[in-house]
């Protein structure tokens, strides 16, 4: 998510990592992990609100019920039990993949991120308990709190899928795999990276709008979508009387595309098929 607008971000930290400034990360920290939060941790020192914390709980195998003292390795995230009873919603606006204005309050990047994670933080958005793979193939269960993360990834996810044909967000899924186990795997300055920022940027050129999150004890729920980009048609999309599609066209390209498997069913003589499929052409 945003990948082009933190490129800069993570190169920064990357460089300061490398000239020993460790303690001055705070400055240009978003999205990864530090010592700014309890527990075994991997890198630096964060200011929490900012960027996720990422925790290494030391367990035998994995447990069905919380490890003890899991609890309390939390610090930016209420516990969902004692999250309030009524929901939350939360207006996120996005200008070219990147967002800009929360509730139609426009921030800076770093205040936004700081906005989001105290709102979802109090819904008990945000919590990560999961078994992952590391890079040399171990697995190691880790305990992540990002409630910015959480939100604006799935806002940011939402609205690309509302503006993007289905083959490019295909590809675009695709390549968000790719990208991420770059940076999991520390391959940043990389022709490939550079490359794959390309794609992001030309992908993002219409990932315009506004999305409405629904947040409550623990979860979060896209409940609305706004873009001038929208591919959506609802006169297209709906099944009613008073729609523009055609469906006289379909009886034509259903007949099309079924018929491979009407060919197979034929030459293979499948008992199982309709007697339809199993009839000459």
């Amino acid at each position: 998510m945003i990948r082009e607008s933190c490129s800069e971000v993570v190169t920064n930290v990357i460089r300061r990592v490398r000239e020993g400034r460790r303690r001055d990360l705070t400055k240009g920290l978003i999205g990864l992990p530090g010592a700014g939060c309890p527990g075994h941790l991997t890198i630096g020192s964060i200011r929490p609100v900012s960027a996720p914390c990422r925790s290494q709980v030391n367990v035998t195998g994995v447990r069905r019920r919380p490890s003890p003292g899991t609890a309390d390795v939390y610090t930016l995230t209420k516990d969902p039990a004692d999250c309030p009873d009524e929901p939350a919603y939360v207006e996120l606006q996005f200008e070219k993949g990147v967002p800009v204005a929360v509730n139609g309050v426009t921030m800076s990047f770093m205040d936004l991120i700081g906005s989001v994670a105290t709102i979802a933080g109090a819904h008990g958005v945000g919590r990560i308990d999961m078994v992952e793979n590391r890079l040399v193939g171990i697995k190691s269960r880790e305990v992540y709190e990002a409630p910015a993360a959480v939100v604006l990834h799935a806002a940011h996810r939402e609205l690309e899928s509302f503006v993007s044909p289905r083959d490019l967000l295909r590809m675009t899924e695709e390549m968000s795999l790719k990208y991420a186990d770059m940076v999991y795997n520390g391959v940043w300055y990389s022709p490939v990276r550079e490359a794959m920022d390309a794609f992001v940027a030309k992908v993002q050129e219409r990932v315009t709008g506004v999305i409405r999150v629904k947040l409550f004890k623990g979860s979060s729920h896209v409940v609305g979508r706004q873009s001038p980009y929208a591919l959506y048609d609802h006169a297209l999309a709906t099944y009613d009387e008073g729609d523009t599609f055609d469906h006289r066209a379909a009886e034509g390209f259903i007949r099309i595309f079924g018929l491979p498997i009407e060919t197979v069913a034929r030459q293979w003589g499948l008992a199982d098929a309709p007697s339809a499929l199993r009839k000459a052409v």
